[in-house]
């Protein structure tokens, strides 16, 4: 299964196991294509479509997938990466650890909203009409006429 295919499936039908199967994929597989065409099709200029993804996934990758490794790794005791609980003792530090992994994924959650809306927000701020070669200062003035 490519990864999208399978993250929507999980999301969109998480206790249907092999249950009606065929028909998941293939409603999946149509709705992302079609919604890829739409976009595709509605969408005059790609900068817009990579604004969106850019303000998105950097903010995704760059704060809130660190910070939530970081919460999961909190809780471990060091040299033991399977997952063995940190001892009790330990339980401030955790809660330390964590408050700041916590403090991450919002400013990572702030600062894709906000770049988001920027995006979005640009796309409601009237534009400017194009400007020939010859417009604006220091304009190319015609020659007078002859009589």
């Amino acid at each position: 299964h490519p990864p999208h295919r399978y993250t929507l499936d999980e999301m969109l039908f998480p206790s249907w196991g092999l249950h009606h199967r065929r028909a998941r994929h293939i409603s999946i597989t149509l709705g992302v294509a079609s919604s890829t065409l739409l976009v595709a099709l509605v969408v005059p200029n790609i900068s817009v479509v990579f604004s969106l993804m850019g303000g998105t996934a950097s903010a995704y990758v760059c704060y809130i997938i660190p910070a939530a490794a970081a919460w999961t790794m909190a809780g471990r005791s060091p040299g033991h990466p399977i997952g063995i609980a940190a001892a009790a003792g330990d339980a401030a530090r955790v809660r330390r650890a964590r408050a700041g992994c916590a403090a991450l994924l919002l400013f990572g959650l702030v600062v894709g909203t906000l770049s988001t809306a920027t995006t979005i927000a640009e796309w409601f701020q009237p534009k400017p009409p194009p400007r020939g070669a010859c417009d604006g200062p220091g304009r190319f003035v015609s020659p007078p006429e002859a009589s």
